[in-house]
């Protein structure tokens, strides 16, 4: 296994009302920006492997699309307040935020994200 690859990566969607759901073609009401947190399990010796690619590539492509509003990346090291904590091998966290659900999914269908996935299989 490549080990940037990660089996059962957890996915949550947010609306601005709080509504959540799993990854997929979950409608949400409200309207309004949708967040998508996604917790990677990055092999250590990899790391650096896997960052290079999120500036280098999945970023510029993400923010090239309609309804991109921002996607950031995050080392998760301890949980300070709430939970529960991430599992113990995710290490880190990509919160990618667009307009709507709608314009999200086009990303998601996009040729762009799934060349971007291919290339690093984390993504």
């Amino acid at each position: 296994m490549n080990p940037l690859t990660l089996p059962g990566k957890n996915h949550a969607l947010l609306s601005p009302a709080g509504e959540s759901g799993s990854g997929g073609s979950t409608k949400l009401s409200g309207g309004g920006p949708i967040v998508l947190y996604c917790d990677l399990a990055v092999d250590p010796r990899r790391e650096q492997e896997m960052l290079d690619h999120f500036h280098r590539d999945f970023k510029p492509a993400a923010e090239k699309f309609d309804g991109y509003l921002d996607v950031k990346i995050v080392r998760l090291r301890k949980v300070i307040q709430g939970g529960p904590a991430p599992a113990e091998r995710i290490n880190f966290r990509i919160q990618l935020t667009y307009e709507s659900e709608e314009k999200r999914q086009l990303w998601i269908a996009s040729d762009v994200h799934s060349e971007c996935g291919r290339s690093s299989r984390i993504l």
